[in-house]
Order: C-alpha cells, then structure tokens, then sequence
C-alpha cells in the first residue's frame, strides 16, 4: 500500500495484514510478522507495538504477540510439573 508520499508503507501493508489475520483467525502469522518481518517499523513508535498486542488480546482470546521471557517460561515449566504428585 502506498503512502501520502506515494511510497509504499510498511505500517499501512502491516495494517493490511493484520485486518486478513483477524478475519481469517490466524494468530501466529500476526504474531510472527510483528516479531519479525515488521519489528523494525511497529518499534518506531513504542505505543504502536502496544496498541497492535491489544488489538490482538482482543481479537484472539487473550493471547499475547510479546515474546515470552526464556527464564519466566522456564520457571513455569518447572512449578507447573510440581503440582502434579500423588497424595
């Protein structure tokens, strides 16, 4: 898509896809394209990236476009196997 300029914009082509993401229910594109093919762009304004993770918070039950923390997952991982012993 083409800018005021007559450019084309990588904000407005993300925006594109993400309108098709929603509709056809595919999260892990959206999710990879903002981590991704268009990181640098939705990081030129800090609030984009945010508002774009809302939208998809909305949009896909609660799931999240942020990376999970390496060490957060690992601890949850852990405490997650510890609750299953026998009585």
């Amino acid at each position: 898509m083409k800018d005021a300029d007559g450019g084309d914009s990588p904000i407005l082509n993300f925006v594109d896809f993400l309108i098709e993401a929603i509709e056809l229910g595919e999260f892990e594109m959206v999710k990879q394209m903002a981590n991704n093919d268009y990181k640098a762009a939705l990081k030129r304004d800090s609030s984009l990236y945010e508002k774009v993770n809302q939208i998809c918070m909305k949009k896909f039950d609660g799931k999240t476009i942020k990376a999970e923390n390496p060490m957060a997952a690992m601890m949850s991982q852990m405490m997650g196997g510890m609750g299953g012993g026998a009585r």
